[in-house]
């Protein structure tokens, strides 16, 4: 409360006042549950050594890695869409208390607000991704020494998209519903993306349907430097086309939500 004392009384055009603070927050909310974040770091690298080593498809050569390598990334890329929307869509425990519509009382703005939880998403993930490629780089998973630094660049860039998908839940249902909906989401994105099962092994109807799926551009991206693959504009267009669809719903569903 007294943080929210001190932001209104700042000026109304400095809209990121307390910015700083108000991120440092929504991470250590999820930090500060020891379960909840073992869970998004040890689920990921759980299903890492379950899926990608010790199997005989394990050390298949890649362009630029093998096999194993290429399940390391697609769970780090689980552990950060877990990661990142557990932190966004905590904003649902602030909507229940009415903590949103004191911040709408402040200088902060909703832009501001929504870019906390990204930055809050960051530290999240970060810890995902460096422990999910430590457990890689100790085992089986082999890639170029320059792609270690770049895939681990592009998964923290998918923060943006998960932080935003978790924001998009938070801000249009209660809590327990945000949580459920994001889970399902995420799961059957997943799915989709071809990140517990290859796309080559499901039916066509499903391989028609995932490059429209939320996580296809952006597991593409990330996976590309494996293979040595271009960046195709379909890759990001996917993933600009849902980013701005969570970020246009979760900016209009808070000012519906503290304009009431």
């Amino acid at each position: 409360m007294d943080t929210l004392t001190e932001l209104k009384g700042m000026p109304a055009s400095n809209g990121f006042k307390g910015f700083l603070y108000i991120s440092l927050i929504a991470f250590m909310r999820i930090a500060g549950h020891p379960l909840n974040l073992a869970f998004s770091i040890g689920l990921p690298i759980v299903m890492y050594l379950i899926f990608g080593v010790g199997k005989d498809y394990s050390s298949i050569e890649l362009p630029h890695g093998n096999v194993s390598a290429q399940i390391m990334l697609n769970m780090a890329f689980y552990g950060v869409v877990i990661g990142a929307s557990t932190v966004s869509v905590g904003t649902t425990l602030e909507r229940a208390n009415g903590v949103s519509r004191l911040y709408s009382t402040t200088p902060l703005s909703s832009f501001a607000f929504i870019l906390s939880r990204m930055v809050a998403s960051l530290g999240v993930v970060t810890i995902a991704i460096v422990a999910t490629f430590s457990v890689g780089a100790l085992t089986e998973a082999r890639l170029d020494a320059h792609l270690w630094p770049l895939t681990g660049l592009l998964l923290v860039l998918s923060t943006v998209l998960a932080s935003l998908l978790g924001l998009s839940f938070g801000f249009i249902f209660r809590s327990d519903a945000a949580y459920g909906g994001v889970s399902g989401v995420t799961v059957i994105s997943a799915f989709l993306a071809g990140i517990f099962l290859p796309l080559e092994q499901m039916s066509s109807f499903f391989q028609d349907l995932a490059p429209y799926s939320p996580f296809y551009g952006a597991i593409m991206l990330v996976s590309a430097p494996l293979y040595g693959e271009a960046v195709k504009w379909s890759w990001v267009f996917n993933v600009v086309v849902w980013c701005v669809i969570f970020a246009s719903i979760s900016v209009l569903a808070r000012r519906y939500d503290t304009g009431r």
